[in-house]
């Protein structure tokens, strides 16, 4: 391996010499390489040249390079060491542990463009992007899980609700396993997901329902839509079971107004399967209404990320209490009262199971079959006389 100064013609055809020092070898592969070292400091160049020529030794002995020969390539320009991998000085891992966390981060990103879809690609960028800053990761190296669990804490404490702490957790261990996966690291950190209690999510009794749903058509502009459409949007919620981003994603050309179905595609369900759901007539002429005068591939609903807030305030609007024993209302109550509603009225469970689009009975009967209000005074009451007549008969 040598040092030297490449010379050169001008436009004149005079001679002349780089001022640049730059470095010839023979890789590892056989072939003659040349390029710049960035530098016309020759102490600094014969440095550089010692370094290289040890990775130049490992690599032809397919033997990995110490970690200080690792950790010295991390610390250079991104230009010497994209020469460093182009070269095949550094291989595999070692050449993987040299490169800046974000750059992994940006090839992540873009597996996940091509296999996800909506904003999640963005929303997990921004996640991880945010755990390596405040981290200040800027090499695989660095990151540490205990590092990564206080700096989620600090956020919780500062507000940062544990819900979403745990969204942030689960995106940089999904992009350290998925760095694992393309063997660019040998060993994940051990990330900790924040422990809380959820609060159950209850059913609205039917009187509820019919408060909330005055409410809302009474009630004025609330999160970008007009109390008629949030009630509207109500009562679609509890006629098909959808979830919030599939109601979000309706248009006019989801329904068949004259057989009442509202149909959403597999790209738009949680679970990729297409979802052809049954309504009422007098939804579908509800939403009819509203829907006629938007473009064929306009969305019906503009529901806000804050959807829970706004049926919590059209419930308080309705004297209803949003919080009490059997759990907290949240948007998704609208599902949890349909299929609590079936339930009651004895519809068997696998045919609630079909509606509601569970994989598993288990979810049908653990998550969506609340008791409703009565309901346990009603089965105790059934019970009342059972056995008297048998002991009157005895003793008469």
């Amino acid at each position: 391996m040598r040092l030297f100064k490449p010379k050169y013609r001008d436009r004149r055809g005079k001679k002349k010499q780089l001022k640049m020092l730059w470095v010839e070898f023979r890789g590892p592969d056989r072939q003659v390489r040349k390029f710049s070292l960035g530098t016309t400091d020759e102490d600094v160049a014969e440095i550089v040249k010692s370094q290289l020529d040890s990775m130049n030794e490992f690599a032809k002995k397919k033997v990995a390079p110490p970690v200080n020969l690792v950790k010295w390539a991390r610390e250079q320009e991104l230009k010497l060491r994209n020469k460093i991998y182009g070269t095949g000085l550094l291989k595999g891992e070692s050449a993987n542990q040299t490169r800046p966390l974000t750059e992994h981060l940006r090839d992540y990103v873009n597996h996940l463009l091509i296999n996800s879809k909506g904003n999640y690609p963005e929303q997990v960028k921004s996640s991880i992007e945010r755990i390596i800053e405040g981290c200040n990761f800027q090499f695989y190296a660095d990151v540490e899980g205990i590092k990564v669990n206080q700096f989620i804490s600090r956020l919780v404490d500062e507000g940062m609700g544990r819900h979403t702490a745990n969204h942030y957790i689960n995106a940089f261990k999904s992009f350290a396993n998925w760095m694992k996966k393309q063997n660019r690291i040998t060993e994940t950190p051990v990330v900790e997901s924040m422990k809380y209690d959820v609060p159950p999510q209850r059913a609205f009794e039917e009187d509820e329902f019919a408060a909330l749903c005055e409410a809302a058509r009474k009630g004025p502009e609330s999160y970008g839509l007009i109390g008629h459409e949030r009630y509207v949007l109500y009562k679609l919620g509890f006629d098909s079971g959808l979830r919030r981003n599939e109601l979000r994603s309706l248009t006019r050309t989801s329904f068949n107004f004259e057989k009442c179905t509202v149909l959403v595609p597999g790209t738009d369900t949680k679970n990729q399967n297409e979802a052809f759901q049954k309504i009422t007539p007098e939804t579908a002429a509800l939403v009819r209404e509203i829907a006629r005068d938007k473009m064929p591939d306009t969305k019906i609903f503009k529901i806000h990320d804050h959807s829970n807030v706004m049926i919590r305030k059209d419930a308080a609007a309705a004297g209803i209490e949003t919080t009490n024993w059997k759990g907290t209302i949240k948007f998704h109550s609208l599902r949890h009262t349909l299929a609590t509603h079936l339930a009651n009225k004895g519809v068997p469970p696998h045919i609630v199971q079909k509606i509601m689009r569970h994989a598993d009975i288990k979810t049908t009967m653990r998550y969506y079959t609340h008791l409703l209000r009565g309901a346990e005074d009603a089965a105790i009451d059934k019970l009342r006389g059972f056995g008297e007549r048998r002991a009157k008969e005895q003793t008469a």
